[in-house]
């Protein structure tokens, strides 16, 4: 999963906001511990709470999109890569032509999940 880390002094908004929930405020400690520049990203582990295998946090910023590929490369994920393009201010046809490789899971507003497979 790919969420987006807000300025320094910002609040979690959207998925990223509500995946800190789900892993009890682990996201936001980390973040003020280490917090993400634009276009780096910090790697976090997944868990129970949220079932995915790693947690990507992506600050946005001129160098994002390259800054995913090259993490997301390095992790070859085993299956969708799940983001909301929204919480990085990206249009759906950027993501998919950054990450064409990868199977995407696309949350849209609400975050009820939309399984797309880039082509």
């Amino acid at each position: 999963m790919v969420l987006a880390a807000p300025p320094p002094g910002g609040a979690l908004v959207g998925l990223t906001a509500l995946a800190d929930w789900r892993f009890g405020g682990r996201i936001a400690r980390a973040l003020t511990r280490a917090p993400v520049a634009e276009g780096e990203t910090l790697l976090l582990a997944g868990g129970p709470a949220l079932p995915v295998a790693r947690v990507v946090v992506a600050r946005p910023g001129p160098r994002l999109l390259d800054a995913l590929v090259e993490r997301l490369r390095g992790l070859e994920p085993a299956g969708a890569v799940g983001l909301c393009p929204d919480d990085f201010g990206l249009g759906l046809k950027g993501v998919r032509r950054a990450l064409g490789g990868l199977p995407l899971l696309i949350f849209v507003g609400d975050p009820r999940p939309s399984t797309e497979a880039s082509a």
